[in-house]
């Protein structure tokens, strides 16, 4: 059965709610992504997250002051590392994420059907993880940081101390803010990774966003999605809650986590669901992915098609960078598949063209012209 379609209406009013963002109150993007087939995920039965704190909590009281204080654009509490990391992590998620699983193959030597599963498993997890990930924002569409802070003023509430005029570091994101999409992918990346090479380690450096940005050293994939959950915060774009339940489902999880995903407990990671998003990967793998290794789940991409072409769709306008990107991309692909590839920009509707495009995608068959 086909998952009900999301309204673009705009957003009710009330506290706790999401309200468009300013500085430009674009309309919220991306409300029909939960809807897109999961390539992996056969059932979201378990995978609901707890919800964003109740407004009137202590747990949210914290939150608020946190980012209302490290999160402002003129922060006397935000160092100056922090402030990089926040802006580092303006990147597109997967960009840091398959650098370090690029430096930890290049360290293990790994062969190209071993890269091929490698970075199946790290594409299809995190894509599902975003799928849930949007699912649960316009599920219960929880308000962005500028949203509270500026309205806590007419709220009664004296835990919160609100501020009319508070702005955060970054440009908030157009659509609801629980739980982070960037921790959620950083969670079920870090889980396949630590699974798939069985150890924490890793020595990477990534330079983000573009060529003249700010470069990042990490030692620990588990570094990568702690810095992320305190980098959404820093930027003043995300709650701790979100962050933290996107991405694990306390504190202490890191700690006691098993090194190979296969020994994961059902209960670990309850609520950020990274790991029962990559358990259910790697079962899924090795149905779809050993007998014949593939980028795109059970699709065998080695298989040429010459008669055929592979058609690419980009939600955005020529000449941008997610064009550009798909377009080096695809001009390698008749050398590497044997198969010639079309890209058709589609823009429109804050990429939902792309996204239907997306919900009709079946898992198993290559979307080809």
């Amino acid at each position: 059965m086909a998952p009900p379609r999301r309204s673009r209406s705009p957003p009710k009013p009330g506290a706790g709610l999401y309200q468009l963002t300013p500085p430009q109150s674009l309309p919220a993007i991306l409300a029909q992504w939960g809807t897109v087939t999961p390539f992996v995920l056969r059932s979201r039965t378990g995978l609901d997250l707890k919800g964003a704190p109740a407004i009137t909590t202590a747990q949210f009281a914290r939150d608020f002051e946190e980012v209302r204080s490290v999160g402002a654009r003129n922060s006397t509490t935000r160092t100056a590392d922090q402030t990089a990391a926040a802006i580092f992590w303006t990147v597109q998620t997967a960009v840091p994420w398959h650098a370090a699983a690029r430096a930890a193959s290049a360290a293990k030597g790994l062969s190209l059907s071993e890269n091929a599963r490698l970075f199946a498993l790290l594409s299809m997890a995190s894509a599902d993880s975003q799928i849930i990930a949007f699912d649960e924002k316009y599920k219960r569409p929880h308000w962005r940081p500028i949203t509270a802070i500026r309205a806590a003023t007419d709220l009664n509430i004296p835990a919160l101390k609100g501020d009319t005029g508070w702005e955060p570091l970054l440009v908030t994101p157009p659509h609801p803010e629980y739980p982070s999409a960037h921790a959620m992918f950083s969670g079920a990346a870090e889980a396949v990774l630590r699974g798939f090479f069985g150890s924490d380690e890793i020595d990477v450096s990534v330079t983000a966003p573009g060529p003249f940005g700010v470069t990042r050293t990490y030692r620990k994939f588990s570094e990568l999605t702690e810095e992320v959950d305190n980098a959404r915060v820093w930027g003043g774009i995300h709650f701790r809650s979100a962050d933290v339940d996107g991405s694990r489902d306390r504190p202490q999880d890191r700690r006691d986590r098993p090194a190979r995903i296969p020994q994961f407990a059902a209960q670990d990671h309850a609520t950020g669901r990274a790991a029962m998003i990559t358990r259910r990967t790697l079962r899924g793998d090795r149905r779809r992915i050993d007998s014949a290794p593939t980028l795109v789940g059970r699709a065998a991409l080695a298989q040429p098609w010459p008669a055929s072409f592979v058609r690419f769709i980009v939600p955005f306008p020529a000449g941008v960078a997610p064009d550009v990107g798909c377009r080096v991309l695809t001009a390698r692909l008749p050398e590497i598949w044997g198969q010639r590839a079309v890209v058709e920009n589609k823009p429109g509707a804050g990429g939902n063209i792309g996204t239907e495009i997306g919900r009709a995608f079946r898992p198993g068959r290559l979307h080809r012209g």
